[in-house]
């Protein structure tokens, strides 16, 4: 995409490329002017990795809603892939239902401090094995999270969910993306039932306040 400098969106750009395996490492590096990659590589179902400086140039992004949803070949997700997208706000469906992702880097949204919306961001990751607690730290814009984690059923009864409705770990003036008031905050977990301390997810939103 050299010769795209102006180009604002890759909306679908490669969407149900199902035989497409892997990514140049600098696709968009000239595309600096880029707000939008929803849905760029949704259900590319061949794909197994994603070059950690793909978005690296791509600073003025707000959008990655879905951009690699159905991403079922997906093991592994880089730290640093969103480090330069300070201005993203949203994540929704980001990697909705990638089967095969296993694990997800602590520090993934680290740089996002922006970032509102989190729904069903891994929602259908049923190979994910566990969930960083500082996953979300530094995200305190976020104002929802629903179904974030629905139906990860491959965090089993050895692992822990973490307990961010936990209100002495996770205090509101520190931690207030925790403590929202609407019910997105307690479907975070739905159908995580073989989570170890899945009976221990709050049903009310009142406890999260």
């Amino acid at each position: 995409f050299a010769n795209t400098t102006q180009a604002t969106t890759f909306l679908h750009a490669f969407r149900d490329c199902t035989a497409l395996t892997t990514l140049p490492d600098n696709l968009f590096a000239s595309n600096t002017q880029v707000t939008s990659f929803n849905s760029a590589f949704y259900d590319c179902t061949a794909l197994t990795s994603i070059p950690d400086t793909l978005f690296a140039n791509n600073t003025q992004v707000t959008d990655f809603s879905a951009a690699f949803r159905g991403c079922t070949a997906l093991t592994t997700i880089p730290g640093n892939l969103f480090a330069n997208n300070t201005q993203a706000t949203k994540f929704l469906q980001a990697f909705y239902n990638c089967t095969s992702l296993t694990s997800i880097p602590d520090n993934l949204f680290a740089s996002n401090t922006q970032v509102t919306n989190f729904v069903q961001v891994f929602q259908g990751c049923t190979a994910l094995t566990s969930i960083p607690a500082t996953l979300f730290a530094s995200n305190t814009q976020v104002t929802s999270f629903g179904y974030a984690f629905r139906d990860c059923t491959g965090i089993n009864s050895s692992t822990d969910l973490p307990d961010w409705w936990n209100d002495a770990k996770y205090p509101a003036a520190t931690y207030p993306q925790f403590h929202l008031t609407d019910a997105d905050a307690v479907r975070m977990f739905t159908g995580c039932t073989n989570a170890k301390n899945y009976a221990s997810v709050p049903t009310t939103p009142l406890v999260w306040r």
